[in-house]
């Protein structure tokens, strides 16, 4: 709780300076005060979140909006399928968020139904153009779990080509680049994907980045190693798989 005093203070004040709101100054404090909490902490952690995506709101920052609802969600920790409604109770308010959409769209994949159709439905209204490499990893799973492969190969080509090698959420895409390519049939094209995968992994630790960092991006961060070395014996000569 001492972690959220300073929010809670700001949450008193009784004017906010949109300066005050500045992406740069909020978005990691307002990510690092959410970690701690769990169990009967979630909730209210989760509704000091909205408030400040009201207040962002109000000071025309539709963007940390957006991150706010984000951080709002992930409170609710395992609670999967009560992300998907809070998702779409924010997008109502905010529909022309691309941000928010793509974490709806997330909710839905993730959920325990894994509502593919329903992600695909939401991310239909997103030009080409306004699509990030998140939004293109959103759009690659649930084209993939729709059963729409060839499309799911397409717009992972996309992503590869927009996202930063540099950023932690490359060893994401690659690992999701590796499924495509397996699934559209080229084993050893995703082969080369996931062991790239384990050697963005291998660098990222190398540079000192803190694992448990890693587990917020892939909850396996070695799976993609797990998975080259299983092609690799299915591939190999003589083997039956």
């Amino acid at each position: 709780m001492r972690r959220l005093l300073p929010l809670l203070a700001l949450l008193s004040a009784p004017f906010v300076p949109a300066r005050a709101l500045a992406p740069a100054d909020w978005i990691v404090p307002l990510v690092r005060a959410a970690a701690p909490f769990s169990g009967k902490d979630q909730d209210e952690a989760a509704r000091f979140f909205f408030r400040f995506a009201d207040l962002a709101h109000e000071c025309g920052d539709d963007a940390l909006a957006a991150a706010c609802v984000k951080t709002a969600a992930a409170c609710y920790g395992a609670d999967r399928d009560a992300r998907p409604g809070r998702y779409l109770d924010a997008l109502r308010a905010y529909p022309d968020s691309v941000v928010l959409r793509n974490q709806a769209a997330w909710a839905l994949l993730v959920s325990a139904r894994g509502q593919a159709p329903a992600a695909l439905a939401l991310l239909a209204p997103v030009p080409l153009g306004e699509h990030t490499p998140e939004t293109l990893d959103t759009l690659a799973l649930a084209q993939l779990r729709a059963g729409r492969k060839v499309a799911a190969l397409q717009t992972c080509l996309r992503l590869i080509d927009r996202a930063d090698p540099r950023d932690f959420t490359f060893l994401v895409y690659l690992d999701r680049f590796g499924d495509v390519l397996y699934a559209n049939g080229r084993p050893r094209a995703a082969l080369r994907a996931w062991l790239a995968a384990d050697a963005c992994l291998r660098e990222l630790l190398r540079r000192g980045v803190e694992p448990a960092h890693l587990f917020l991006l892939l909850p396996e961060p070695a799976r993609p190693r797990l998975k080259a070395r299983a092609l690799r014996t299915r591939l190999a000569p003589g083997s039956r798989g």
